[in-house]
């Protein structure tokens, strides 16, 4: 069975949004000494375990190297060996690997190798807003309309997802809504956007489509063209017949 760690306690504060390495081992020699850096700090949502021996063939291929914890009361003295060589393990290189981009580290006690797992991106308050008001249009008496722009939401799904936001930005129209992201490298292409997100497609005649993430998988977004009068929806991240481009963290968020 390949060792995959789970967190048995409570877990250690990470900082939103960052991508930092919870831990970077040094690659080792037999009979050298580790250096570790600590976990970055705040806590997101927990993904899940660490596949460690998985972690070993990705980050030395072909190496055949095993998953070995050297200290059973140190987290840190996780290496994959073979032989003579010990190679240090980049957690969250893998927690990126298995559960996608903007998973990142966590350990739950520093004197337990199997108390590491991975956490995914943090929701905060404005998003929660925006998952609530998003929500509450889908429940509405006629989830066809607007009632702040008085039309079909048909057509209009930048200003659906910019009214759930609080009318912090403005963009005419979702596809550049995206590309302000993609062009400063805030869009993660992975299919778990977490709740309240901005979830990108491309289509809509050029326009392109955008939605909020509710987490767990879920969208609500606008349906149908200009003109049309159709409901606002619920829908899996990539249940639609537009191309699923990635997810972004609302501006101001």
């Amino acid at each position: 069975m390949r060792p995959r760690t789970e967190v048995t306690t409570g877990g250690v504060r990470h900082g939103r949004r960052r991508s930092v390495l919870a831990v970077s081992f040094a690659a080792l020699a037999l009979g050298g000494t580790m250096s570790a850096a600590s976990p970055a700090s705040a806590a997101g949502s927990r993904l899940g375990g660490v596949d460690m021996q998985r972690a070993c063939d990705n980050q030395y291929p072909g190496k055949g190297l095993r998953a070995v914890v050297l200290d059973r009361a140190d987290a840190y003295s996780w290496t994959c060996s073979g032989g003579t060589f010990r190679g240090g393990i980049e957690i969250t290189t893998e927690c990126a690997a298995e559960y996608g981009q903007g998973a990142y580290a966590g350990l739950g006690n520093r004197r337990d190798p199997f108390s590491w797992y991975c956490q995914g991106w943090e929701t905060t308050a404005r998003m929660r807003a925006a998952v609530n008001w998003a929500v509450a249009e889908l429940r509405s008496p006629d989830p066809t309309m607007s009632d702040h722009w008085g039309k079909p939401w048909s057509g209009y799904c930048e200003r659906f997802v910019e009214q759930a936001g609080g009318f912090k930005y403005h963009f005419g129209s979702a596809n550049e809504h995206y590309q302000w992201h993609r062009s400063r490298g805030l869009i993660h292409s992975d299919a778990r956007p977490p709740a309240g997100a901005v979830v990108f497609y491309d289509g809509g005649r050029g326009d392109g489509h955008v939605g909020i993430s509710l987490g767990n998988g879920q969208v609500i977004s606008t349906q149908g063209y200009g003109g049309q009068r159709l409901p606002v929806w619920r829908h899996s991240v990539t249940g639609l017949t537009n191309h699923y481009l990635g997810w972004a963290y609302p501006i101001g968020a």
